[in-house]
């Protein structure tokens, strides 16, 4: 993908209403090592995540506690729910800023009831796609609570798209320490919404979430993104997993976690990418080289 493409039309050109209703949720508390707030969890998914609303990444969480400091600046796109916006509103305190980049109208309905019951005045919620170019755009959303607490089927929804250049310049963020990303596909759109930063070197890591098949339908492909980031000065980590129910990783746990993708090299069927602003450590902000011995 060349990051001067020019941004496709939407997929889907017209909205289907589903009617819905607020499920009943149930409260629990994150990990006291990773804050400890509460977070909403819809009770026909507590079953399925084993009781928490989307499944636990551990090595994502452990990149985030190690990467982030007291007063960085998150973004988070394709919040969901809420889940990293939380942790990212913990780890940067109360000096810090948290954006939550969320398309899905139920689940900003979710994370808006997550940060008032946290009172968590740090993050600024962002209703909207993520898009090369401000308009609407189409995408299949999660499954909702219907009647008697069955889910509803998969559902076609429109929503306000923005480039996360203009988002960002509107709320007065310049360099944001850590962009997460996982947004189902819609990578390649949302980089170039995101080029002026990216080439000037704005942002100092991204975590992204890549995913290869809607990539293709796109025109693109995951090795076309990850040779994008490396033109605009990025050096490119695969992020590889910890087991459920391993203690939380330390710093030297999560670097072994980090596996340099050389140029050429496919990233895999549905790859986890570590993005690092050159002159920067992988993972420490307080240091300047990024170099170390993968174990």
């Amino acid at each position: 993908m060349s990051h001067s493409d020019s941004p496709r039309p939407p997929r889907w050109t017209t909205f289907v209403p589903t009617r819905r209703r607020t499920a009943a949720l149930i409260w629990r508390s994150l990990p006291e090592e990773l804050g400890g707030l509460l977070i909403a969890c819809e009770r026909e998914y507590v079953s399925v995540h084993e009781g928490w609303p989307i499944p636990r990444d551990y090595a994502y969480e452990a990149l985030l506690r190690h990467a982030l400091r007291p007063g960085a600046t998150f973004v988070d796109v394709g919040a969901h729910s809420g889940f990293f916006t939380l942790l990212g509103a913990h780890f940067t305190g109360p000096t810090g800023r948290v954006v939550a980049v969320e398309a899905d109208p139920h689940q900003c309905t979710l994370l808006r009831q997550n940060l008032d019951r946290n009172r968590l005045s740090t993050v600024l919620l962002v209703p909207a796609a993520a898009a090369a170019s401000v308009g609407a755009a189409g995408f299949v959303a999660d499954p909702v609570a219907g009647p008697d607490d069955i889910l509803l089927g998969e559902r076609r929804v429109m929503v306000a798209a923005r480039p996360l250049d203009l988002v960002l310049d509107e709320l007065g963020i310049g360099t944001p320490s850590l962009l997460k990303m996982n947004i189902g596909g819609g990578e390649a759109q949302a980089v170039v919404g995101l080029e002026r930063r990216l080439t000037a070197g704005l942002i100092d890591r991204l975590l992204v979430d890549l995913h290869p098949e809607p990539l293709e339908r796109e025109g693109t492909s995951a090795s076309e993104l990850v040779e994008a980031f490396r033109l605009f000065g990025y050096s490119v980590w695969q992020v590889g997993h910890v087991p459920p129910g391993a203690p939380m990783p330390t710093e030297g746990d999560v670097r072994a976690l980090l596996t340099p993708l050389e140029p050429g090299v496919d990233p895999g069927t549905r790859p986890r990418v570590w993005l690092v602003r050159e002159g920067l450590d992988v993972l420490d902000p307080r240091r300047r080289s990024h170099a170390f011995q993968v174990r």
